[in-house]
This record gives C-alpha cells, sequence and structure tokens, in this order.
C-alpha cells in the first residue's frame, strides 16, 4: 500500500517535489498514524532499514532503533504528543547490514485548528553524525 496521501492546499508541491527536496536535504521523512499504529516511512529510507514502506510502528522501533534507545525514543515521542510545537530527540539508528549510526530525530503532531491532538505524528531524521553516540 502507498504512503496515505493528505490533501495540500492548493499551489502547495506535490509528493515528487517533496521526495526531490527530501533527497537534496538528505532527510527521511515518515508518517504514524497513532490510531492504527501503522507508521509509513519514505521508500530511501526503508531501503536502507530493510524494512517496508508500510509497516507497525512497534515493528520500525524494534527493528530500526538501536534497542538501547528504544526506551529514549518511546520517551520523546511521549513528549512530542504533549507538546505543541516541533521537537528533536537524538538517538542511534540500524541499517539494513547492522550497522549503527548516530541522526537527530524530529517529530511534531498534527494538531486541529482548536490545538486538539490528532491521531498522527509527522516527522524528519535529519541524516547528520554526531560524535558522541554513534556505537
Amino acid at each position: 500500500m502507498a504512503i496515505p496521501r493528505i490533501a495540500a492546499p492548493p499551489g502547495a508541491p506535490d509528493r515528487e517535489t517533496l521526495d526531490v527536496a527530501a533527497d537534496v536535504a538528505r532527510v527521511g521523512l515518515w508518517h504514524w498514524d497513532l490510531a492504527s499504529g501503522v507508521m509509513y516511512i519514505d521508500s530511501r529510507s526503508a531501503f536502507a532499514h530493510g524494512v517496508p514502506i508500510e509497516h507497525p510502528a512497534e515493528d520500525f522501533i524494534a527493528r530500526v532503533i538501536h534497542q538501547d534507545d528504544a526506551a529514549s525514543f518511546r520517551t520523546a515521542l511521549t513528549q512530542a504528543l504533549s507538546s505543541p510545537h516541533l521537537t528533536s530527540h537524538q538517538l542511534r539508528v540500524v541499517d539494513r547490514d547492522g550497522h549503527s549510526r548516530a541522526v537527530e530525530i524530529r517529530m511534531r503532531v498534527i494538531r486541529d485548528m482548536k490545538a486538539q491532538a490528532q491521531p498522527e505524528c509527522q516527522g524528519a531524521v535529519l541524516r547528520r553524525y554526531f560524535s558522541a553516540r554513534v556505537g
């Protein structure tokens, strides 16, 4: 199944334009449907981590987030759920070959016009390394 398309306002860039921008910026994009527990990630990131584009979020955490950072990722997600702002978290991810690298994840919960949390979270993985956590 394809990544769900969210209706864009008139004049907004199309999906292909956003994918090109993500490639140029070297970021991975993801969308987590909190109600169903399904996570969707961009195809480049799915290939790099050896996971399907659409999969259960718990499977993503178990297969992609370094096991020593899974609990802190869940804590960061809880913080994102309670914040109206963009949150940031540094952790390690594991690629399809079992190598880990440190990244920064930024995420924000989608909210309606009354600032009520919607059952979805959007995020990006910044593909930059930081020296303290690579293991």
